[in-house]
């Protein structure tokens, strides 16, 4: 029997920072809402971006599929991808995050960088290390802006022009275990479009996270704010949660049109 695309339904997933970044669970997936703000004193968010464009309706497929692979990304799966350490008050947070210009534009999700004091951002193929600075970002959508200090000539990622579909194969790349070492890629396919989870803090504070790619990838803490690459490796969406039974392979990842839509509210233009 085909679910009703807007029946409530259970689930237990993270969101995929590693350290106190990460620890928000989300409780269940839930009927579209309009969602409060989570902004922090530490970093004041951009106001809201668009979040329907250019997806119209939520779309589901049968239940996820067990995961097809994980291993080492590629050299080529790891161009325009960089390692985020944010220093914060009562430890640390580490994930990952995408370059989209060569001057040092990099997005991550809020969540990687709430409440930091310091941010270094390590670009994966070339070992380089820079302090970054919060430009902006949207708590609601879990995107931050982030600028690299004295970055220039950096090789970004390849962002797509077409939305995914249901179906569609799938590589999920990013810093699993946020420990510094080589990116991981994880392939799978997308199972639903416009999922909606709510997600709780581990101050009790909660809200909701809306419009997701829902993928049976395996997505884990490190992952946060990594790259969903597309059968011809460009970027469709960025990680920022998964299920909390390691033996589940279900992740979901924020589409790039949200993510670029965050960009440009704050001021950023992006080539092409």
């Amino acid at each position: 029997m085909t679910p009703h695309p807007f029946a409530l339904g259970t689930a237990a997933v993270l969101l995929v920072a590693s350290g106190a970044g990460g620890a928000a669970l989300a409780t269940h997936l839930l009927e579209p809402t309009t969602p409060a703000s989570t902004s922090t004193s530490a970093v004041a968010p951009a106001p809201t971006a668009p979040r329907t464009a250019p997806y119209l309706r939520r779309q589901a497929s049968s239940p996820a599929a067990t995961a097809q692979e994980v291993g080492d990304a590629t050299a080529e799966q790891s161009t325009g991808i960089v390692q985020i350490t944010a220093i914060l008050t009562g430890g640390t947070s580490a994930g990952t995050g995408l370059v989209l210009d060569p001057d040092g534009t990099v997005v991550t999700n809020q969540h990687v960088v709430e409440g930091a004091r310091l941010i270094e951002v390590t670009v994966v193929t070339t070992g380089e290390t820079y302090a970054a600075r919060y430009v902006g970002g949207d708590a609601t959508a879990d995107v931050a802006v982030l600028r690299l200090d004295g970055a220039s000539g950096l090789t970004p990622v390849d962002l797509s022009d077409d939305p995914v579909g249901v179906g569609d194969e799938i590589t999920s790349v990013g810093d699993a275990g946020g420990d510094g070492g080589a990116l991981t890629a994880a392939t799978g396919t997308v199972t639903a479009l416009h999922d909606d989870i709510t997600v709780e803090g581990a101050d009790g504070t909660g809200g909701p996270l809306t419009d997701l790619i829902r993928l049976d990838a395996y997505v884990v803490p490190g992952d946060s704010g990594g790259a969903v690459l597309d059968e011809d490796g460009e970027v469709v969406g960025m990680n920022v949660a998964a299920s909390r039974d390691p033996r589940e392979a279900t992740g979901y990842a924020i589409p790039i049109a949200t993510v670029e839509a965050v960009v440009e509210l704050i001021g950023i233009r992006l080539d092409g």
